[in-house]
């Protein structure tokens, strides 16, 4: 595969930052509360956030703060399980308002052939 003048190869070099905040709950099985998040801006540098014990709301709060100016929430299985957990603890949460983009359903594309992808 080569250039062209239109779409150059990425080269290591290359930042790639998009303006998106990426979430990943852990949700206890048998409660269904969120028992630790962590988050990270795809574009500001060093602005993420970690959540393992403490007041829960407070770090909603500070999730909240750090989702300002993004674009997008970005996750694995994030529609389906992470937002609805999300809107269930804190409904009035600004991020919640944010499209989303979630890479379980973006892996059939780039794993077609796993068994599980199979819609038949």
């Amino acid at each position: 595969m080569t250039a062209s003048s239109n779409f150059p190869l990425a080269s290591p070099m290359c930042s790639f930052a998009p303006r998106c905040l990426s979430i990943d709950l852990e949700v206890g099985l048998r409660d269904t509360r969120i028992h630790s998040l962590a988050a990270l801006r795809g574009d500001l540098p060093g602005a993420s956030l970690h959540f393992r014990q403490g007041d829960l709301f407070a770090a909603l709060e500070r999730l909240d703060a750090l989702a300002e100016g993004a674009s997008f929430l970005l996750g694995h299985n994030l529609i389906a399980f992470d937002l609805p957990h999300l809107a269930a603890a804190k409904p009035d949460l600004r991020l919640l308002q944010l499209p989303a983009v979630d890479t379980l359903w973006l892996n059939p594309l780039a794993f077609p052939r796993n068994p599980y992808h199979q819609t038949t």
